[in-house]
């Protein structure tokens, strides 16, 4: 039986990888599938796999690096672009004001630069933060109880500071076509306050934005499984654009 939108191997996949998680977590409260599976929107071999682990307590340095060396590609080859694996301890995520506070942040996949990080300190908040919201209302339980009885709402207010800084995010660092896939999500969900799959909102985009064009080569991009490089001269209108609406 498949998981959402993903397919038959990603599924297996995300079964054996909770299987080894419950072998090393004490208390595994539940495990959720995030991000494109739960959204309807999964492409295989270019969509990543997002798994949300919520643990009773939190974990020892030595279950976390047991963790990495189970779960990282190579002991477990993602049949995705690459697994994004959060961590997080339930008191934790029973805060909205906590809800960036992990445990681990593991990136793993063919062809990339390996991402661990142990110390939610180092990272950018405000991802998690969305992660968050948005696991509460679209994740689907793999294991345990429905995602709102482990995650608690994170105030609107919160959720749109978090957008704000994340259209800031892509204003300095290199922009891709998910750039902009992202940038109408946020729009999305300021305006209707649902979440929704990358494409789905870009559809959404597309009668409502000066920049039509650039959202349907963004869309041709996904499609394609291609990460479009764009400079920032290319996205800057429309990041303008959802800035404004994110109120």
């Amino acid at each position: 039986m498949t998981i959402g939108a993903l397919d038959e191997e990603a599924s297996a996949y995300v079964r054996e990888l909770v299987r080894r998680a419950q072998g090393i977590i004490t208390e595994l409260l539940g495990s959720l599938l995030i991000g494109s599976g739960a959204l309807g929107d999964y492409v295989a071999g270019t969509s990543d796999v997002d798994v949300t682990l919520v643990a009773a307590d939190a974990l020892g340095q030595g279950d976390k690096e047991e963790l990495v060396r189970q779960l990282a590609h190579d002991a477990l080859p993602c049949p995705a672009a690459k697994l994004e694996l959060v961590v997080y301890r339930a008191d934790n995520l029973k805060q909205p004001k906590r809800a960036h506070e992990y445990e681990l942040n593991l990136n793993s996949g063919a062809g990339i630069r390996e991402l661990v990080i142990y110390d939610f300190k180092k990272d950018d908040p405000h991802w998690f933060v969305l992660d968050a919201a948005i696991a509460r209302d679209r994740g689907i339980a793999v294991t345990g109880p429905a995602p709102s009885l482990l995650i608690a709402e994170i105030p609107r207010d919160q959720i749109l500071e978090a957008l704000r800084t994340s259209i800031d995010w892509h204003r300095v660092h290199e922009a891709t076509y998910l750039t902009v896939l992202n940038a109408c999500r946020s729009w999305r969900y300021a305006t209707e306050g649902t979440w929704v799959s990358k494409t789905e909102a870009a559809r959404w985009a597309l009668s409502r934005s000066a920049h039509r064009g650039l959202i349907e080569a963004a869309l041709d991009a996904r499609r394609a499984g291609e990460a479009v490089r764009v400079g920032p001269e290319t996205t800057g209108g429309l990041l303008s654009e959802v800035l404004a609406n994110l109120r």
